[in-house]
Parts: C-alpha cells; structure tokens; sequence
C-alpha cells in the first residue's frame, strides 16, 4: 500500500524492505495531517490518499490510525463481530456442520427437558449457532507480556478477519524500547503488514526503518 498527503513531500510504500518513520517537528503540521486523517476515518473528505496498485482506496475502510496504547484494546466490537462471523461460517462447513447440528439438536433437547419442569409451554426458537456464539462472550486473549506482542497479534486479527490494512501508529516509540520495536518491525516485515510510525520526536535510528524527518521550520531531512 501507498500513502501521501500533498504537504508531505515523499510518497510512502509499505511494500519495501523497511518500516517508513514520519518525524513531524512542526506541530502544525502534525496536527492537520493528524485532523485530515481521522476526518476520512469518520467518513468525510479528505487530503491524505491510501492507494493500492496505484488505485486509491476509502481511507475509513483501509486505514487505521493506532494513537493509543494505554491501554491498547485488541477486543474492539467490529474485530469480534467478523471473528464470531467466521466462527459461525466454519461451523456450518462440510468438516464441522454434522457435530454442529448434533451439538444443537443435544441442547435444545436439554432446554426442553429443563422446561418440562415449568408449568409452561417453553419453546427456543431463536437457539442456533450464531446465538451460541455470541453468548459465549467471545473475545480475543488480552494477556500479553509485551506491547509489541500484542500489536502484531492484532495486525494479523484484522488482516485475517476483515481485509488488509494500513496501520499508522502516533508516537509509539515514547511506549516500546528499542529492542521491542526492532523485533516488532521484523514481524511486521516478515509477514508483509501495511504500517508506517508518525513520531513527533526522533529517537535511535533502527536497522528496518526509512526515516523521513520534517523539522521544526518545515525543512524536510531524509
């Protein structure tokens, strides 16, 4: 994936060797490249183009703009609803759909069975799959011992579940060692994720970053 903004000169590629670092001294123009982005992200218009094979894409569709890690939440609603979807899809498929339907058919007849103990006539209309899902509160594992562990685990949530994406993290480098980054960006490489880091301070220079710095007075150092 591609990204630009017409006030920043170069055009970002994810699909190079290397992570693209954005240091924006100028707080101004952090702040509108900022505004621009989460304006798309809301669905309004904008400056800033994500484009693949040349082709620009809808931005609140194919972007995310990563700004908060304490806490990060990977059990965002949208992200569990397309896995309790695929869940529900695989449930249903050749390999899964007799043991499913033996599963369903063995606990409506233990409801009813519960039910005969009621002076009533208790009937489960809407006991199904997707319904067992859903109430067996799912959510994915939040128990991560790194920051970084966690963000790679959620990159490959998204890219599986609904499409992939361009993640652009603000200032993660104020939240992660360098050791920890380093080993995030080899994974993010190594797997062919879309992300680019906005910093709005320089920090070590790391071995699979492209850096692009504009300064306090607009001057661009690459």
């Amino acid at each position: 994936m591609k990204f630009c903004h017409p006030d920043i000169e170069p055009v970002f590629d994810t699909e190079i060797d290397k992570i693209n670092t954005l240091v924006v001294e100028n707080q101004r123009l952090l702040f509108n490249l900022l505004t621009d982005i989460n304006a798309q992200l809301d669905g309004h218009d904008g400056r800033a183009i994500v484009s693949r094979d040349n082709t620009p894409l809808q931005t609140s569709k194919y972007l995310e703009l990563l700004d908060r890690f304490v806490p990060f939440d990977i059990n965002r609603k949208q992200l569990l609803s397309a896995a309790a979807a695929r869940l529900e899809k695989i449930a249903v498929e050749d390999i899964s759909f007799v043991k499913t339907m033996e599963l369903l058919g063995a606990l409506e007849e233990h409801l009813s069975t519960l039910a005969f103990e009621l002076n009533c006539d208790i009937d489960f209309p809407k006991l199904s799959i997707s319904s067992l899902i859903k109430a067996s509160g799912i959510s994915f594992r939040d128990d991560y011992p790194t920051l970084g562990e966690k963000l790679t685990d959620y990159f490959e949530a998204v890219t599986e579940l609904e499409r992939p994406k361009l993640f652009i993290t603000l200032n993660l480098r104020s939240f992660i060692s360098d050791e920890e980054t380093e080993l995030l960006l080899d994974t993010v490489i190594g797997n062919g994720y879309n992300m680019i880091m906005i910093e709005s301070s320089e920090r070590a220079r790391l071995k699979k970053e492209k850096r692009h710095v504009i300064d306090a007075d607009l001057c661009a150092i690459y």
